[in-house]
């Protein structure tokens, strides 16, 4: 997940490291509407970009599209209210109220066939909710069943701490979440992912079915990376 760094070498970075998408986030980090939307470009051609929008801020969200972003995480979605807001504001009609502008950088700036682009707009960019409170999980199959729908993501450390066990990856809480977020992307036929920087927690997420793996923040790794290099420098000089 991108929270810190918002230089437009990152994304290129990444996309070089392997990485297959990247999140930028906009509940968390502190990101202008100009700084995503280099983060997108940046990331043309090279990289997936999500950007994780709070839902109280979803009109947000068309800037992000527009600037040619694959697709936008609702954090706290809760209820099947939540996930028609997010749908409402991904999508174009008939699935979404999306504003149409076609003439930008989401088209490459090209004049489209407007019908037949916002067809494959709908099907192409994606919303992906997060599953974070045991009130969602209560009501996945309602969350999981609106029409438009991509995703079912688990945001483990709000979940933990909702659920009163903060930080406690082994409470059996996530394995019941992770079971029953694949169980309802299977039948609705969504995908099911899982943000963490927990090895064990991603092992198991993927060993349920999970397959969208947002893994840990540029900040995270960087500062892992340095304490490393320090580390193996002070194994040499012993």
């Amino acid at each position: 997940m991108i929270c810190e760094f918002a230089g437009p070498a990152l994304p290129r970075i990444l996309a070089s490291a392997g990485l297959v998408f990247a999140v930028v986030d906009g509940e968390h980090g502190a990101f202008d509407d100009a700084q995503v939307s280099t983060l997108i470009a940046a990331a043309w051609d090279a990289l997936e970009i999500y950007v994780r929008v709070p839902l109280s801020e979803m009109a947000r969200t068309r800037r992000y599209l527009d600037a040619g972003a694959t697709g936008i995480v609702a954090p706290m979605v809760s209820s099947r209210a939540d996930c028609e807001l997010l749908v409402e504001a991904t999508k174009y009609p008939p699935l979404g109220r999306r504003g149409v502008s076609t003439f930008r950088a989401h088209t490459d700036f090209q004049r489209v066939d407007v019908a037949e682009y916002l067809g494959r707009a709908n099907t192409g960019v994606h919303a992906l909710a997060q599953v974070e409170t045991p009130a969602a999980l209560d009501r996945l199959d309602a969350i999981a069943s609106v029409p438009g729908l991509d995703g079912l993501v688990l945001g483990p450390n709000d979940l933990l701490t909702n659920a009163g066990a903060p930080a406690r990856y082994d409470h059996p809480v996530l394995d019941e979440a992770l079971r029953a977020i694949a169980a309802a992307a299977r039948t609705h036929g969504l995908t099911a992912g899982v943000m963490t920087s927990n090895a064990a927690l991603a092992s198991r997420a993927l060993a349920h079915g999970c397959t969208w793996l947002c893994w840990s923040s540029d900040s995270a790794l960087l500062h892992g990376a340095v304490a490393n290099a320090r580390d193996a420098f002070r194994e040499t000089d012993r």
